[in-house]
């Protein structure tokens, strides 16, 4: 009797639902012409928008992740910009820019972290002194990058 009562409340729901407002259907090929357009002029806020809901749609695709990870990173979201990283290369292992991005960010945040170390070790410190020397090639490092093209103040340009 129990799974009767269930089963009418399920077939009620359902015959309510076909009789509010239709669901929005997304045309995901003008949200992507949106997404990538929205991108190209730089205009993030609303690229994530896009790529969000294209990433949700769509979650099979690696280049929505990626395109997120960019956006989160050039936003200063480097933890979530890492996530998305990580869900395109689920999706494409071999995917190069995505790994090289999250490498980057890596990298950024080792020189944060080697950064607070300066401030807060005593002085003649040798963790603060070896940290120094760390953080002396890491910025050489990512400069040299800069200097390349390949990122931009520490933020992948790809």
């Amino acid at each position: 009797m129990r799974g009767a009562w269930v089963l009418m409340i399920l077939l009620l729901a359902g015959c309510a639902g076909s009789r509010g407002k239709p669901v929005e259907e997304v045309d995901l090929f003008q949200v992507r012409e949106a997404a990538n357009a929205s991108y190209a002029a730089k205009d993030y806020a609303t690229a994530e928008k896009h790529y969000t809901l294209l990433a949700q749609k769509v979650p099979v695709e690696p280049e929505n992740w990626f395109r997120l990870g960019n956006i989160y990173a050039r936003s200063n979201r480097p933890d979530l910009a890492i996530a998305a990283y990580r869900e395109a290369l689920v999706r494409a292992p071999d995917h190069a820019k995505a790994w090289y991005n999250m490498s980057i960010l890596y990298l950024n945040t080792a020189a944060s972290s080697l950064t607070e170390l300066q401030k807060i070790a005593p002085p003649g410190d040798p963790m603060a002194v070896r940290g120094n020397e760390v953080l002396t090639q890491l910025m050489q490092l990512l400069k040299g990058e800069a200097e390349k093209g390949t990122v931009e103040a520490g933020v992948p340009e790809h």
